[in-house]
């Protein structure tokens, strides 16, 4: 069966990856895991090894026609779009462990999909551009660094594993891969409105060489924010930086909204 470029498939075909993927899941028998993309099915042979707990997401339904006639997965294997999946209601009161040769041309999506479900989303173990994975793992000060590492190191540590060679694909893809591991933190809600911390975030990097004075100088929230963060490039910003930037334009705001209400 050949590789779809509408599905953007590039099938891994070296087994002594695939097992190193499925071994830094660390699966147990009570684990709930989800497989996105399982393909031709190299890392679902490990994984139905290791726990009956497990889904197998594919969207071609030609590979879940080979998927079942291989692995005999029934009601395991989900012919959808995991973009569409509800992983809530897939998880059912549990935890998810998610693993996967993730298809390259969706990983903002999925990445965005892993952090709105990061209640039941625990563990991710997967393999996408070493670019975007770069993006993911970057931090303040660096030019990679931005909305994705932002969003994502949130709620998750962000691990680069090893990266993967285009020889260990058919076809060989034009980038090079890599492994990485979202392992969920300790985090439940950030310490600020996180609807406005969002916002600013998005904001602060619309134009990455401008400072933050001006990158928010169409609207009045710059006039709330510190003179040291003003004068202040996004990118050189932690975390902190913009949770302690959110508070302060929030606590102005809704003392602008109290006095306006008294007068």
């Amino acid at each position: 069966m050949f590789p779809s470029k509408r599905f953007s498939q590039n099938f891994l075909i070296n087994s002594e990856i695939a097992s190193k993927i499925v071994l830094e899941l660390n699966i147990c028998d009570s684990d709930t895991v989800i497989e996105v993309g399982p393909g031709k099915g190299v890392l679902t042979n490990l994984i139905i090894q290791k726990t009956k707990n497990a889904y197998f997401v594919e969207l071609d339904r030609e590979l879940c026609k080979l998927l079942e006639k291989r692995f005999k997965l029934g009601n395991k294997l989900i012919n959808t779009d995991i973009l569409k999946l509800d992983l809530r209601k897939l998880a059912n009161g549990r935890k998810l462990k998610i693993i996967g040769n993730f298809p390259y041309n969706i990983s903002g999506k999925l990445i965005l999909k892993f952090y709105e479900n990061r209640d039941v989303v625990d563990e991710v173990v997967g393999m996408l551009q070493k670019e975007v994975v770069d993006r993911l793992c970057a931090g303040p000060g660096t030019k990679k660094y931005g909305i994705p590492a932002i969003f994502t190191q949130c709620y998750y540590d962000v691990t680069e594993l090893f990266n993967v060679d285009p020889t260990n694909f058919i076809p060989k893809p034009k980038v090079m891969s890599c492994v990485f591991r979202l392992k969920r933190n300790d985090i439940d809600k950030l310490n600020c409105d996180e609807d406005l911390f969002r916002k600013i975030v998005k904001l602060c990097f619309s134009c990455r060489r401008k400072i933050i004075s001006n990158n928010l100088r169409y609207n009045e929230y710059f006039k709330y924010i510190d003179y040291k963060y003003q004068q202040k490039r996004a990118e050189k910003l932690t975390i902190n930086d913009f949770i302690n930037i959110t508070n302060s334009i929030k606590a102005n705001i809704d003392n602008l909204i109290t006095n306006n209400q008294l007068d």
